[in-house]
């Protein structure tokens, strides 16, 4: 979903995506995690035909256009695929068919029934033998008004297009500008598939180049590598405006929007390295009844936002708490006092972080999976322990994961698995607009050097002032000045 602008209310933003119309297929995958990773937001089912030349076949129509209109339409949303694969689909009108298309209300027989209008408008099943029958058909709610050709009602082509997705083996993507975002994104004049979806169909069935003759146009490939993000652009910090000041204590994408939380307060920016303005602002205003100084944000991949604190987490309806929280983090089989948590897009996995280990949890059987806590430098190539925070963004074009602890972040990128080059940078500077800032406030970021990487505060520690540790620092600093002539220092 898009945003939360106005505080202690829903956005119109919000409201909009809210109550937008949507694909009946769960927003997830059975896969994910830095042992499969990718740098796109599409997913696989891990599903796909075995056969390039496919058929399909009408069992019902839609009374809200004619025949020919309904048939061009699907026509075009199977194009859609087949110009950027070697797969071809054919309409037959008798005998059996690879991929059955109907249009129903309610209890249609698949166990799947519809909502009536709104909601959802249509799902497919992915190409699974098990599935007896079902495999990659199509389902359309009739009880949706079906237009061709004009913005009007739901469009025909738009929603078939995204269901054959799925009758491919797509699942959803977390782009939302991607045709297999699971949200109906209306009528589009001279359609063309978006880069996200011709690379995950083309990596599905592994034609991409060599087979088809063409690639989909990669704007990341017109970018530096591992360049650094760009600066940001916020006048300096006014009275009062803490960002530039101690550490933060979660980030979390949320909504589309990055939340950055600092005891009672928190900031918002949809940009990166730009800050809305009229921030900070209170948590326990616009999050009701949360406490100042948690522990740990995301969002589940049904929507549900989770905080941690402690030895209790809440789960929120957007700015609500859900009735009965928060409740004991032992309940979902996590230690107490989390560092950080990391949702893996719509895989249904979600990373929780402390000390020097990480625990994967899946979020339907609800349990951590087997074999873990691991510790993180076996599963995180770079990436210190003890962290303060930790989240996925997009840039437009890809999703890199960053890890913060003090002042300091690590960018992860998905793709090869490490650090990028030159991490970690001061991310308050980078992202915040502040200044560098002075000796004392760089160390204690770095940690100290141990077994398992590098080493800092224990939780409880993340969220208290440092100014101790700078002490001690000042000194020792002193005492070696006091026995040589120079000191390089080297941050």
């Amino acid at each position: 979903m898009y945003g939360l602008e106005k505080t202690g209310d829903l956005s119109a933003e919000t409201k909009e995506l809210l109550d937008k119309p949507r694909c009946g297929v769960p927003d997830s995958q059975p896969r994910g995690g830095p042992e499969q990773i990718r740098a796109r937001r599409y997913a696989h089912s891990g599903l796909k035909w075995e056969k390039k030349d496919l058929t399909y076949r009408f069992l019902s129509y839609t009374n809200d256009l004619p025949v020919h209109d309904q048939r061009d339409a699907i026509e075009k949303a199977f194009k859609v695929w087949s110009d950027v694969t070697p797969l071809t689909f054919t309409e037959v009108h008798s005998g059996a068919a690879d991929i059955y298309l109907k249009f129903a209300i309610f209890d249609h027989g698949d166990g799947y029934p519809f909502d009536g209008e709104s909601g959802t408008l249509a799902h497919a099943f992915f190409p699974d033998p098990y599935l007896r029958g079902l495999e990659g058909d199509a389902h359309f709610d009739d009880y949706e008004t079906f237009t061709a050709h004009t913005d009007q009602g739901i469009n025909l082509f738009i929603v078939a297009a995204h269901e054959f997705g799925h009758s491919l083996g797509l699942g959803h993507s977390t782009d939302l500008t991607a045709l297999m975002a699971p949200f109906y994104s209306g009528y589009k004049e001279n359609f063309r598939l978006p880069y996200d979806d011709q690379l995950a169909i083309q990596l599905l069935y592994a034609f991409a180049v060599i087979l088809t003759g063409s690639k989909p146009y990669d704007p990341s490939e017109d970018e530096p590598e591992n360049a650094p993000p760009p600066a940001a652009t916020l006048p300096p910090p006014k009275p009062g405006d803490d960002r530039c000041t101690k550490v933060y204590d979660a980030i979390a994408s949320i909504r589309g929007e990055i939340f950055l939380f600092k005891g009672s307060n928190f900031w918002r920016m949809r940009v990166l390295g730009q800050p809305m303005q009229n921030y900070p602002q209170k948590i326990n205003i616009f999050f009701k009844e949360l406490p100042k100084n948690i522990d740990a944000a995301y969002e589940r991949f049904d929507n549900t936002i989770m905080f941690f604190k402690g030895t209790e987490y809440w789960e929120y309806d957007d700015l609500d708490p859900k009735p009965g929280f928060p409740k004991p983090i032992s309940e979902l089989g996590l230690p107490n006092e989390i560092d950080a948590a990391l949702p893996w897009g719509y895989t249904g996995k979600t990373y929780f972080f402390k000390g020097k280990k990480y625990w994967r949890y899946d979020e339907y059987n609800k349990q951590v999976d087997e074999g873990y806590p691991k510790f993180i430098r076996e599963g995180w190539n770079g990436v210190p322990g003890n962290l303060f925070a930790a989240f996925r963004h997009y840039d437009g074009y890809s999703y890199s994961t960053y890890f913060l602890k003090y002042r300091r972040y690590w960018r992860y990128d998905e793709a090869r698995g490490k650090v990028d080059v030159g991490y970690p940078r001061i991310f308050d500077v980078d992202w915040m607009g502040c200044a560098v800032g002075t000796l004392e406030d760089l160390e204690g970021s770095e940690g100290q050097e141990g077994e398992y990487g590098v080493l800092g505060s224990s939780t409880t520690e993340k969220n208290q002032n440092s100014a101790i540790s700078f002490n001690k620092l000042n000194i020792v600093l002193t005492s070696i000045l006091l026995v040589t002539s120079a000191l390089v220092l080297s941050i």
